[in-house]
């Protein structure tokens, strides 16, 4: 009897969901590990190693160095792909355990990379190529758009379109004005230095906002009056105002007088550019594929998918920085607009799509990178300047933005906790930091402001991502009002006639006529009434009535295989 009861327990626990899904982890990690080990031809036990081999090269010969050359390009590839899938995998677990702490993942993620970067034994075993880091981060931040607009509701958008333009615009100046102010009068940062600090510091973080406003959408709180398209949407503007003004700033601050005139010419037609090329491309991608043919939302994001590439990749090739960004959020929200109404599950897998892709891979690599960057080396007089600036401009944030959207249709409730959606910070600043200490670099009297500048970005990421995300996430329930899902309307391009509580459709009826001209037919037409279309209402409690049948079925059937199960172990015993 024990020893059946032990079977049974460990048959139990390898069927838990939770289990099954780490073991099924387990084997797909395991796999890529060794098959990045064969193929790179590296130790499975330390494949951080660089063999020792050496190739017989031939020094007076111009092939033998090629051959040389060529062969240390591919143990560094090798090396860094090595290093990057170790790096996320290390984030991955971090990220899982913090997640079942109730704890933000991105913060075991981002702790992950500052511990291989700050910790003496791990700094220097990972060494990935810069141009891959660069590469990464692009992408990343490119998936951060495209799921920002396709995760729109478009009728809140055309509702609240000014609140939304409002408080993207005038929340985030007001926290940049805040921001240089309390720099240049209080800690005498330059006037040059304290406009890019307002810049880059103001700009929320879309990889905090973004997947949780979407997962409070997913959960319907706030949904009837479009709070989270208000806030995703006036993030995006956030972001978008954020980098264009930085790099009109930069390239005023830095470039020459007589570049000056030029850099402020083309920055408005970059953006007007950007934004038709997005609106066309979204066109475009509403038309092709269409959307009858079949695996069409597969299509559909593979297509949005590499335009949105070619678009950031494209524009940065060509030195339109700011172009790339635009372009890609409007062609989201423009191609997702039509998807959402013109098939029965609306956008619903693209978006599934772009969540995995963000979950599973750009968010560890994104925050663990961001964290690798990092070293802790930072003095007292900055981390008390640097948090000053930063929650002097936090505070002016949330009451500018509790007071624009006093005045709207939200309640206070509401109005908290939009206020309170903008102090995540993290992913416009690891994007721009960089770029700060390069400037920094070359320009000797700006080197001291500049790494000021970096080390209140590395703060706000600590502090500000993983504390702002745990507030959205624990005020949300609190705050926002839960709403059941309504049935989205569907176009139905195979019919063409005016929707009416009465059926008002054109029937034609071929058939005999009896001598006095009257249809044989006439009888069974009044017992054979044709029904009315079900309103929305009707369909929403039809789907409901058919799913609720479904799940009891469901469960009856699961009941009678336990309770066969039950029986047949009684009889054994």
């Amino acid at each position: 009897m024990e020893r059946y009861g032990f079977k049974d327990n460990v048959f139990t626990l390898l069927n838990h969901h939770q289990t099954n899904i780490v073991v099924t982890g387990l084997i797909a990690v395991v796999s890529i590990y060794v098959t990045l080990s064969s193929l790179f031809d590296k130790n499975l036990i330390h494949p951080l190693t660089i063999d020792n081999e050496t190739v017989a090269f031939d020094a007076n010969t111009p092939t033998s160095i090629e051959e040389q050359s060529l062969w240390m390009a591919a143990q560094g590839y090798m090396y860094s792909a090595m290093s990057l899938f170790i790096l996320w995998f290390f984030a991955m677990i971090a990220g899982k355990i913090l997640a079942l702490l109730h704890l933000p993942p991105l913060l075991g993620m981002l702790l992950v990379g500052i511990a291989f970067r700050n910790i003496e034994f791990l700094d220097g075993l990972l060494n990935i190529n810069p141009f891959w880091v660069m590469i990464l981060q692009k992408i990343a931040f490119g998936l951060i758009l495209v799921r920002c607009g396709v995760g729109l509701d478009p009728v809140v958008l055309r509702k609240s379109f000014c609140l939304i333009g409002t408080l993207g615009i005038l929340s985030t100046l007001a926290e940049v004005i805040a921001i240089v102010f309390a720099a240049y009068f209080l800690f005498d940062v330059s006037l040059k230095i304290a406009i890019l600090f307002g810049f880059i510091l103001a700009a929320t973080s879309p990889a905090v906002t973004v997947p949780t406003m979407i997962d409070i959408q997913n959960k319907r709180l706030g949904a009837e009056k479009g709070v989270p398209t208000v806030v995703l949407a006036s993030a995006s503007i956030d972001n978008l105002l954020s980098i264009t003004a930085f790099s009109v700033a930069a390239a005023v601050i830095f470039t020459r007088a007589d570049d000056i005139s030029y850099t402020l010419a083309r920055t408005p037609i970059e953006i007007a550019m950007g934004a038709l090329l997005g609106i066309l491309a979204g066109l475009l991608l509403r038309q092709y594929p269409r959307y009858d043919v079949q695996y069409v939302h597969f299509y559909r994001a593979a297509l949005l998918t590499l335009v949105s590439l070619a678009f950031l990749f494209g524009t940065l090739a060509i030195h339109c920085d700011i172009a790339g960004p635009i372009s890609i959020f409007f062609l989201s929200v423009v191609a997702a607009i039509r998807w959402k109404i013109d098939n029965e599950k609306s956008s619903g897998p693209e978006e599934k799509f772009f969540k995995l892709s963000w979950d599973l891979v750009f968010l560890p690599f994104l925050f663990a990178l961001i964290g690798l960057a990092f070293a802790l080396n930072l003095t007292w007089a900055i981390m008390t300047v640097g948090l000053a600036v930063l929650c002097i401009g936090i505070v002016v944030r949330i009451v500018a933005a509790f007071i624009l959207v006093s005045c709207t249709h939200f309640n206070v409730k509401e109005q908290l906790f939009v206020s309170l959606c903008y102090i995540p910070k993290a992913t416009v600043q690891a994007a721009l930091v960089p770029m700060i200490i390069q400037y920094g670099a070359h320009v000797l009297e700006y080197e001291t402001d500049a790494k000021l500048i970096v080390s209140t970005c590395i703060l706000s990421i600590l502090l500000t991502a993983p504390i702002g995300q745990l507030i959205i996430q624990l005020l949300a329930p609190c705050l926002l009002k839960s709403t059941n899902v309504k049935p989205v309307p569907v176009l139905n391009f195979d019919t063409s006639y005016i929707a009416s509580n009465n059926d008002n459709r054109l029937h034609l009826r071929i058939g005999p006529l009896t001598p006095n001209g009257n249809d044989v037919h006439a009888a069974v037409d009044d017992a054979e009434a044709i029904p009315a279309p079900l309103t929305y209402k009707e369909m929403n409690e039809s789907s409901y009535e058919e799913e609720r049948n479904s799940r009891l079925k469901q469960l009856r059937t699961t009941l009678q295989k336990r309770t066969y199960l039950y029986e047949q172990h009684d009889s054994r015993f």
